[in-house]
């Protein structure tokens, strides 16, 4: 009874993992974007956002800083505006806990007084051959064997940034809401 139990646990393991998970864990406390603002005088904003679910990192929420600054956490379909001083600038996300260590990454990016720009951050997806299989117990320990055809298996390959234009953020950033600040910042 007990390998059966192990067998079947194993068996749904292996099913949600090969399910992609489109849930979101979206801020609904957040506001939602209604059209971009200009900057202050003298200064630059920048819309830093997370496009829809890609195939990876869908439950993840990255920290982003700026400058060295922990600023926001990022969850899926949320977006923050930052006012920044001319110059250039360090975005880098950085997991949180329970996040895939494939979140860590930076963009340089030089903004100029007057300007706004936009920023996606999503996670970029690696796909990989391998044959599909099912874990057993064993006397010796867990046992895992081939039960079904080579097929393609999406992994979290990294940390994708992208500076976008604006008629392509905007079609993005309507279905946003305002990423959820640290405490404290």
């Amino acid at each position: 009874m007990r390998n059966f139990v192990v067998v079947l646990a194993g068996a749904l393991f292996l099913a949600a993992c090969a399910t992609p998970v489109y849930l979101s864990p979206i801020n609904l406390r957040g506001a939602r974007f209604t059209a971009p603002m200009p900057p202050e005088p003298g200064l630059a904003r920048v819309y830093i956002f997370r496009p829809e679910v890609g195939e990876t990192g869908g439950l993840d929420t990255p920290m982003v800083l700026v400058d060295g600054k922990a600023t926001f956490v990022l969850d899926l379909l949320s977006y923050r505006d930052l006012e920044l001083p001319p110059g250039e600038h360090v975005i880098k996300t950085q997991p949180n806990l329970l996040d895939s260590a494939k979140w860590g990454g930076e963009m340089r990016i030089e903004m100029q007084a007057g300007a706004t720009y936009y920023v996606a951050i999503w996670g970029d997806p690696k796909y990989v051959q391998a044959p599909t299989t099912m874990m057993f117990s064993t006397p010796a320990g867990l046992l895992s064997l081939p039960i079904g055809p080579t097929r393609t298996h999406v992994v979290a390959n990294g940390v994708r940034f992208e500076l976008f234009e604006e008629w392509k953020a905007l079609n993005h950033l309507k279905r946003k809401r305002a990423a959820r600040l640290e405490a404290g910042l």
